[in-house]
């Protein structure tokens, strides 16, 4: 029999991916998931969560899931490393809700402003592997660069 396990970080992609392209054909959807302040105040708390897995615009998912499937495995492997299976997945998942914090607080009482996409947790990805592996080559617009620069 095959083993058709998945690494968290293919699992969250194919997530953002699918959650992405439903909420690009209905706004309700798009709505329901993004991270708008009104919201929180009558108790939608999960949106710290699910703002995360819609995105703007096929470009925008697109450079966000690039980023993570590059980096997202190496750090997966450390993470398991030292606090097993799900050590990855709360990492990201505590990445995506403390990226958004600080700009909750600012515009907590703001009906006009909306967050969405995986840009905070993506960066907090990044950063690891930046922290763990800094003279290893990255590349920015194809061009090799140690990551600590």
């Amino acid at each position: 029999m095959p083993d058709f396990a998945l690494s968290h970080t293919v699992t969250l992609i194919l997530i953002t991916v699918i959650v992405s392209f439903i909420a690009f054909q209905n706004q309700n959807i798009m709505n329901r998931l993004i991270f708008w302040p009104p919201a929180m105040q009558r108790g939608q708390f999960d949106r710290f969560i699910t703002h995360g897995f819609v995105h703007a615009d096929g470009t925008h998912l697109l450079f966000n899931m690039i980023t993570l499937f590059f980096f997202g495995s190496i750090i997966e492997a450390f993470y398991r490393q030292y606090f097993y299976d799900l050590g990855f997945a709360l990492f990201y998942l505590g990445g995506l809700i403390a990226a958004i914090i600080p700009s909750y607080l600012q515009h907590k009482n703001d009906a006009r402003w909306a967050s969405l996409g995986a840009s905070g947790a993506v960066s907090a990805v990044l950063f690891a592997y930046i922290l763990f592996e800094p003279w290893k080559l990255i590349f920015v617009f194809f061009i090799p660069v140690p990551a600590i620069i």
